[in-house]
C-alpha cells in the first residue's frame, strides 16, 4: 500500500511528539552520559562569586540544538539548587518544570512539546563555593584574604553550572563574572570589558572562548597580583604568574621559563599557540591535584609553581619545570585537541607526558634526558604486572572508571608507547604524523583510532595493529633472545615472548602483542642496529654476523622487557660502557623484574649492581640503589643481614666516599642529587653507624638553623635521622 507523502510527515510528527510527552512523563534519569537529541551549540554564564561566601548565584543561557522534537531536556548538574529556568523556541517563551536527577543530572520539562531546531534554556541557580573540596568552584582563605578557584575535570563543570558536561561537546563560552571592586578576576580568556556595579562590585566581561568542552573552563576570583612573564612565541603570547597577594617574590623562577617552555612546543608542533593569552594562577593550600590544563589559565598548587628564590635546591625547580611542560603540552594535546570520551584519556595524558619529557630534554639536558623516559617505562610495567592491570583503552562504565584512568596506564604507558613507536617509524616521520592528526582535528575532539590512522599515513601501515595490540589489552611483554650461531654461517636470534606477571600471579589467557623491537649487535669494531616486529608467540631474526654481545632493546624505550638466554646477560655486564644509561637502566630494571618474578636466578641479578654503580650517569646508579633497597624489604632475611650490609658497602661505599656526606663547591648537579640515595640506603639498609652519626650530627644543627643543612639533603637525611635517633630527637623534630 502506498501513503501519501503529506500524511506520511503528519504521522511521523504526531509519532515524535507523542514520544516527547512520554518521555517527559517517565522523567527516568541517564545513568552515565546525557542522551541524545539535544546538542549545545553556544553557553553564556554569568556568576556572583564573593569568595567570603559559602555559595554563589549563576544564571546561564544555553544555545540548543534540538534534533527532534522534545518535551523534556536533561543537564548534567550536581548540587545545584535550581530557581527559574525558560525555553525560547520558534518565537515563544516556554517555562520548564524542574525534573530531579540525582547526583549528577537534572531534567527541565515543558508542558508540551518544543520543535526540532534552535532554543535557548535560561536558568538561575544557586551553588556551592566549598570550603573542603576541591572540585567544581571551591574557595580558601590564605593570609586573611578569601579566594575562590575552579577545578572541573573530569565530571566537575556540573557542580558550577547546568550544562553538558561531556568532553566531545565543544562549545563557545561566554563568561561575566560579578565580583568586589578591588578582587581580580580571571577566566581562559583576555577581559574586555569591566563596570562597576552597586554594593562596592564589578562585572568583569571576559572574550568569548574558542569552542571548549565544559572541563576546560576556569576562573579565579580574589586579591590576586599578578607577575609579568613577557610575550612568547610565533603568537607572541602575554604570559603572566598570577598568585595570591604576598607571593609574588617566589614566582621569579616561573615567570622565566614559563615562555620559553611554551615557544619550544611550538617549534616542535608548528602550530603557534592556539589561545590568546597565558596565565599560570596560583592555588595556596593542599589540594588534591598538581596542575589542570585549563587553555588561558593553567591552575597549579603552591608546592609546585612557587619557588624560594633563596632556596638553592634542584627538587623545586624540576618539579615545576616537568610539571610546566606537562600542562603546557596539554594546550595542543587536550585542549586543542580533546578526546572524545574518558576511554582515551591516554591520548591527553601519555601524549603531554611524551612531549614534556621531549622539550625539556632540548631545554635542560642535564635535567632531563633519555635516562627519565626509561625509568617512566620501568614505572609503567611495574604497574601493568598484576593480573588485575587494565587496558591502555578501556570502556567507561561509571564515574568512578573515569576518575582511575588518571593512572600511570594512561600516563607512564601512554608516553612509552609513543617513545617505543617514535623511535620505530622515525623522529620526523613520527613528528609529521602528529602535526597531521592535530591540524586534521583542530578545535574539534579524537579517538585512538584517529591518532593510529595520521600515523599510518605516514607510510607506516604496520604501527596500527602493532600499537593497537597496546593499547587494547593489558600487561607487558617479556622478550626472550637465544643466539645461535652455527659453524656454517646463519647466525640467528630465536625471540619468543609471554606476558610479564608478578611471582605468584595466576596465569590470565594468552597474550600476543606485535612488539617492534629495536635491537643494536657487536662484534670487534663492527656494531649495527637492526630492527623486528615480533607478531606470534615465536620468530627468529636473520643476523647479518654472529655477534659478540646484543643489547635487545636499544636505548631502552621499548616497552618490553628483555630476557637474555644463556651467556648474553653476562656478556653485556663485562663491558657496561657499550650501554648507553637509558639500556643502562632497562637492563637492571628488566633484571631486576625478571628476578622477582623467579625468571632469572639471583646470582644473575645482583651480579649486575657492581658493574653499574660507578655509572656515569646519575640515574643509572640511581636505579642500582633502588634494586638495592627493595631487597631489604622483600628477600633479605635477618639470618643474611650482616651479608647484605657488606654487599652494599662493597657496591655503593666508594662512590659515597667519593661523594662526601657534604656538598662540594663546584659540584655537579647530577652529583648533588645522587648524594641523598646513596646516603639513605647506606645509613639505613646499610646500617653504617658511622654514617648514621654523621647525619644524625648534620641534622642536630639543620634543627637549630636551617639554613646549616642544603635543602636538597633534607627530606633524606631527617629520614635517616629518625630511623637511628632516639625519643628526645624524635620530639625535636616534631617541635
Amino acid at each position: 500500500m502506498t501513503v501519501p507523502r503529506t500524511r506520511v510527515s503528519v504521522l511521523l510528527a504526531l509519532l515524535a511528539f507523542a514520544a516527547g510527552r512520554e518521555e517527559a512523563r517517565a522523567a527516568t534519569p541517564p545513568e552515565l552520559r546525557l542522551p541524545p537529541g539535544a546538542r549545545p551549540v553556544r553557553m553564556t554564564v554569568d556568576l556572583t562569586v564573593l569568595p567570603e561566601r559559602d555559595t554563589f548565584d549563576g544564571r546561564v543561557s544555553i544555545e540548543l540544538a534540538l534534533e527532534r522534537p522534545a518535551a523534556l531536556v536533561w543537564l548534567n548538574a550536581t548540587r545545584l539548587e535550581i530557581g527559574e529556568a525558560l525555553l525560547s523556541a520558534g518565537g515563544e517563551d516556554l517555562p520548564a518544570r524542574v525534573v530531579p536527577g540525582g547526583e549528577d543530572f537534572v531534567g527541565f520539562a515543558f508542558d508540551r512539546d518544543v520543535p526540532a531546531g534552535p532554543a535557548t534554556l535560561a536558568i538561575s541557580y544557586r551553588g556551592r563555593l566549598d570550603e573542603v573540596e576541591t572540585e567544581g568552584l571551591f574557595r580558601q582563605r590564605d593570609g586573611g584574604e578569601w579566594y575562590a578557584y575552579s577545578q572541573f575535570q573530569a565530571t566537575d563543570a556540573r557542580r558550577a553550572f547546568p550544562c553538558f558536561d561531556e568532553p566531545s561537546l565543544r562549545v563557545p563560552w561566554k563568561l561575566t563574572l560579578h565580583v568586589h571592586r578591588e578582587h581580580m578576576a580571571v577566566s581562559n580568556t583576555p577581559v574586555v570589558a569591566e563596570r562597576d556595579e552597586e554594593g562596592g562590585m564589578k562585572a568583569v566581561e571576559f572574550a568569548e572562548t574558542p569552542p571548549l568542552p565544559s572541563y576546560l573552563v576556569a576562573l579565579g576570583v580574589g586579591p590576586f597580583v599578578s607577575v609579568e612573564a613577557g610575550t612568547w612565541g610565533r603568537a607572541r603570547t602575554p604570559v603572566r604568574i598570577v598568585v595570591p597577594r604576598g607571593r609574588e617574590g617566589r614566582a621569579g623562577f616561573a615567570a622565566e621559563v614559563t615562555g620559553d617552555l611554551l615557544a619550544r612546543l611550538e617549534d616542535y608542533f608548528e602550530i603557534p599557540h592556539p589561545f590568546a593569552k597565558l596565565d599560570n594562577l596560583v592555588i595556596p593550600q593542599t589540594v588534591a591535584f598538581s596542575a589542570m590544563e585549563n587553555p588561558g589559565l593553567i591552575t597549579y598548587a603552591e608546592r609546585v609553581l612557587l619557588v624560594d628564590p633563596g632556596n638553592a635546591a634542584l627538587g623545586p625547580r624540576l618539579r615545576y619545570a616537568s610539571t610546566a611542560g606537562h600542562e603546557n603540552a596539554h594546550l595542543w594535546f587536550g585542549d586543542l585537541v580533546t578526546l572524545a570520551w574518558w576511554d582515551d584519556i591516554w591520548l591527553n595524558e601519555g601524549f603531554a607526558s611524551w612531549i614534556s619529557d621531549k622539550v625539556l630534554a632540548r631545554w635542560k639536558p642535564e635535567w632531563f634526558s633519555a635516562a627519565e623516559r626509561a625509568e617512566r617505562r620501568g614505572a609503567a610495567i611495574g604497574a601493568d604486572s598484576l593480573t588485575t592491570a587494565r587496558r591502555v583503552r578501556r570502556p567507561i562504565a561509571s564515574k568512578d572508571d573515569i576518575v582511575t584512568a588518571f593512572d600511570s596506564i594512561s600516563y607512564e604507558k601512554g608516553a612509552s608507547l609513543l617513545e617505543m613507536f617514535e623511535a620505530w617509524m622515525g623522529p620526523e616521520r613520527f613528528r609529521s604524523g602528529i602535526r597531521r592528526y592535530l591540524k586534521r582535528h583542530s578545535w574539534g575532539n579524537a579517538t585512538s583510532a584517529d591518532f593510529l590512522a595520521a600515523l599510518a599515513e605516514e607510510g607506516a601501515p604496520e604501527v596500527s595493529r602493532a600499537f593497537a595490540s597496546f593499547l587494547d589489552q593489558p600487561g607487558a611483554p617479556v622478550v626472550s633472545l637465544e643466539l645461535r650461531c652455527p659453524e656454517g654461517g646463519g647466525a640467528r636470534l630465536e625471540l619468543a615472548q609471554h606476558r610479564y606477571l608478578s611471582l605468584g600471579a595466576p596465569a590470565p589467557a594468552p597474550s600476543r602483542w606485535a612488539i617492534p623491537m629495536r635491537l643494536r649487535l657487536g662484534a670487534g669494531t663492527r656494531v649495527e642496529s637492526v630492527r623486528a616486529l615480533l607478531e606470534g608467540e615465536r620468530d627468529t631474526l636473520e643476523l647479518p654476523f654472529c655477534p659478540d654481545w646484543v643489547v635487545g632493546n636499544e636505548e631502552g624505550i621499548g616497552y618490553y622487557l628483555t630476557a637474555y638466554r644463556g651467556d648474553l646477560l653476562a656478556r653485556l655486564a663485562e663491558h657496561p660502557v657499550r650501554l648507553d644509561a637509558g639500556e643502562q637502566i632497562a637492563l637492571l630494571e628488566d633484571a631486576a623484574r625478571l628476578f622477582a618474578a623467579g625468571e632469572l636466578p639471583p646470582d644473575a641479578a645482583l651480579g649486575l649492581l657492581p658493574r653499574f654503580a660507578d655509572s656515569a650517569h646519575r640515574r643509572v646508579v640511581e636505579s642500582a640503589v633502588e634494586i638495592a633497597r627493595s631487597l631489604d624489604s622483600h628477600l633479605v632475611t635477618e639470618a643474611a643481614r650482616p651479608h647484605y650490609r657488606r654487599f652494599l658497602a662493597s657496591v655503593f661505599g666508594a662512590r659515597l666516599r667519593a661523594l662526601g656526606v657534604d656538598p662540594r663547591p663546584g659540584e655537579s648537579d647530577d652529583e648533588a642529587l645522587l648524594r641523598p640515595g646513596l646516603v639513605a640506603l647506606l645509613a639505613g639498609p646499610g646500617e653504617d653507624a658511622g654514617l648514621a652519626a654523621a647525619v644524625r650530627e648534620r641534622v642536630e644543627r639543620w634543627l637549630a638553623n636551617r639554613t646549616a643543612l642544603a635543602p636538597d639533603l633534607v627530606p633524606a637525611y631527617l629520614k635517616v635521622a629518625a630511623r637511628n635517633g632516639d625519643a628526645a630527637l624524635f620530639d625535636r623534630m616534631l617541635d
